[in-house]
């Protein structure tokens, strides 16, 4: 979304789209497994995604690849 409202650019969207991909995959497989050891490695990719996904928001406003 904030790609769409031109608040980001290329470089975030490229990350929220592989970020969230991975995202998506985690939570499916924790729906079919439902194991907590599935449940602990989202929660932290969960917090590495936040931290990436971050840190794309600034490289993103500091090289302009628009």
């Amino acid at each position: 979304l904030l790609y769409a409202i031109h608040a980001m650019g290329l470089l975030y969207l490229a990350s929220a789209l592989a970020l969230g991909g991975g995202f998506i995959y985690m939570a499916v497989r924790l729906l079919r497994t439902r194991g907590v050891r599935h449940a602990r490695s989202m929660f932290m990719y969960s917090n590495l995604y936040l931290a990436l996904l971050f840190f794309a928001m600034v490289i993103d406003r500091v090289l302009p690849l628009r």
